[in-house]
């Protein structure tokens, strides 16, 4: 690759594309022109990687570096390296709240809307008299959720074991 010019062979690259979760086994790309920009492999990574990533969410690790999109690929590889190795890190993107399951808000009826909505408290607004909470739900799954810790109604467990004390 000292003279790129001199054979169509050294005008372009192989790379092995690695990703760090591996989703993917490694992908081996071919026909990287070695004028091209890292942005430039990004665009070609868009198109024929799997997922498609957008090169916006790309990023090109060679060598434990960060390759920035301005530096061409000829200098961004070592020239004694036949078939260069990135480690392509693409940014997780959250689902929109539509795809995640989300339910909509409850309704809110005209008499929550002239107290202020619905509150978990009941409070004595005309009395004064402070808020109470409101009384635990009839069942386990009264709400539709799982509680953390021990199911009501069941034996408590015997003794916690003690740890011998430590040696200084």
């Amino acid at each position: 690759m000292d003279n790129p010019s001199s054979s169509p062979e050294q005008r372009t690259l192989t790379i092995v594309v690695k990703t760090p979760n591996q989703a993917h086994h490694d992908q081996i790309i071919k026909g990287i022109d070695i004028n091209w920009t890292v942005k430039d492999l990004k665009k070609h990574l868009f198109q024929v990687y799997p997922n498609n990533p957008p090169e916006k969410d790309q990023r090109i690790i060679y060598s434990g570096k960060l390759l920035l999109d301005h530096l061409p690929i000829r200098d961004a590889f070592r020239r004694s390296d036949p078939m260069p190795t990135v480690h392509l890190v693409c940014t997780f993107r959250a689902l929109p709240a539509g795809q995640l399951g989300a339910q909509p808000k409850a309704q809110v009826t005209p008499a929550e809307q002239r107290r202020g909505g619905p509150s978990p408290l009941v409070t004595g607004e005309d009395s004064g008299a402070p808020a109470t909470p409101p009384s635990p739900p009839s069942g386990p799954q009264a709400d539709g959720l799982r509680r953390r810790g021990h199911p009501t109604g069941s034996t408590p467990p015997g003794p916690v074991p003690q740890r011998p004390p430590r040696r200084r």
